[in-house]
């Protein structure tokens, strides 16, 4: 679940930032509500057994893809904003997830095995 926290944290400090883009007057690429919608739907798609994650993926995209047209369809973004903080909000999700399970499947590794008696 450190995701989605993660994810907010690089949309407002540094991604924001970085790119400076303005809408009316307020920093605006990317969406962090977007992003934070994005990274909420993948993280819970990835906590479900797998059984289930079809479904809410499917649900995950409807919801992302609502957000995404009512930001812009208020003006609240351009819709390039709603396109990237969509792909950040589900990236940072799936690279924080694999660099947890990659450093599990490497300390599984490092076992090292005992000798032979004899």
């Amino acid at each position: 679940m450190a995701g989605p926290f993660l994810c907010v944290l690089l949309v407002e400090f540094v991604f924001k930032p970085l790119v400076g883009r303005r809408f009316e007057g307020v920093l605006s690429f990317p969406s962090g509500n977007v992003a934070a919608v994005g990274a909420m739907a993948t993280a819970l798609a990835l906590a479900v057994r797998r059984r289930a994650r079809p479904v809410l993926y499917l649900f995950g995209t409807v919801v992302v893809v609502a957000m995404m047209v009512s930001v812009v369809g208020l003006r609240w973004h351009y819709p390039t904003d709603a396109l990237g903080g969509s792909l950040l909000g589900v990236g940072t999700v799936l690279v924080v997830d694999s660099l947890v399970h990659g450093l599990g499947a490497n300390r599984r590794r490092q076992v090292i095995p005992t000798g032979q008696p004899g």
